[in-house]
């Protein structure tokens, strides 16, 4: 096996690994520990394009995660960085289907309108 076989290997075992702690820690309702192993995700994604992890989601995940902790400014800019990420993602990627990710883009938006109504609200 190459060095770059087995090293991509290692980065798929630790990405199964990962979505496993990440499961769990959903079910959990952890959302300190999903944060964390959201951005281990990304950080894996940037080490290795092959395992096709699609960072938005992640994003997205760390921003619904703090919206549930009230963290709205945080959750905000996790939620922004999805949105271009997500649309960045649909004008490069060759999709399937012209209305893939919309759906998540939808979602992504409704999250943001409803941390603006919260902070007009509070003004």
């Amino acid at each position: 096996m190459t060095m770059s076989a087995s090293k991509n290997m290692k980065n798929v075992k630790a990405w199964e690994d990962l979505k496993k702690r990440l499961t769990k820690a959903e079910k959990n309702r952890d959302w300190e520990q999903v944060i964390e192993l959201s951005r281990e995700a990304i950080a894996l994604d940037a080490k290795d394009r092959t395992l096709n992890i699609k960072p938005f989601l992640f994003y997205s995940d760390i921003g619904e995660c703090y919206f549930k902790l009230k963290e709205y400014k945080l959750s905000l800019e996790n939620f922004e960085k999805a949105k271009e990420l997500v649309i960045k993602f649909r004008a490069t990627e060759k999709l399937k289907y012209p209305e893939d990710w919309l759906a998540e883009l939808r979602t992504i938006e409704k999250f943001i309108g409803k941390i603006n109504d919260l902070w007009a609200e509070w003004q």
